[in-house]
């Protein structure tokens, strides 16, 4: 393999990491690729996102040169390079897509795991001091409050981290 082949193979994997790193970014190159040319605020309605979070993100792509920016007037858009869609057809070739999909999944039961444990320390409090002090049954229904209060607020701010990411 020549310098000049590896050269092109570092540049194929370091894009792939790119864009299989984060989902917002894999979805923009897909939507590239599916409709064409698109600008900013179309990338921002149609993904569901901040024209700041897409701005970020069509940055990193077009640093990378995976995307470009063609300017038609006054108006930017972006489209995927010859690169950007040589290197979407190996990352759909290898499969590389589902992988990213299993760790997310997997990242996700885990936060929710992380969620139900915390939230339900004040139960599993109240259930102990219940049994070691027979103290009235006002504190189990306390810690089941306290549980549910803190579950909801942990997975509501889960949620939120999720449509800035």
């Amino acid at each position: 393999m020549s310098s000049e082949d590896l050269s092109q193979h570092n540049k194929y994997i370091e894009g792939i990491k790119i864009v299989t790193s984060n989902e917002l970014r894999l979805s923009i190159v897909k939507l590239l690729n599916e409709k064409g040319p698109l600008n900013i605020g179309s990338l921002s309605s149609n993904l569901n996102r901040s024209r700041q979070l897409i701005k970020h993100h069509v940055s990193i792509l077009e640093k990378n040169e995976i995307i470009a920016q063609k300017n038609y007037g006054s108006l930017k858009v972006y489209e995927l390079t010859e690169f950007g869609k040589r290197m979407l057809a190996k990352i759909q070739d290898k499969g590389l897509e589902k992988e990213n999909e299993k760790k997310t999944r997997l990242r996700k039961l885990y936060r929710i795991g992380i969620t139900l444990i915390i939230s339900l320390i004040p139960l599993i409090l109240a259930i102990v001091r219940f049994i070691l002090d027979k103290t009235h049954t006002f504190w189990i229904l306390g810690g089941i409050i306290a549980s549910l209060t803190i579950y909801y607020v942990l997975n509501k701010v889960r949620k939120e981290r999720q449509l800035a990411i």
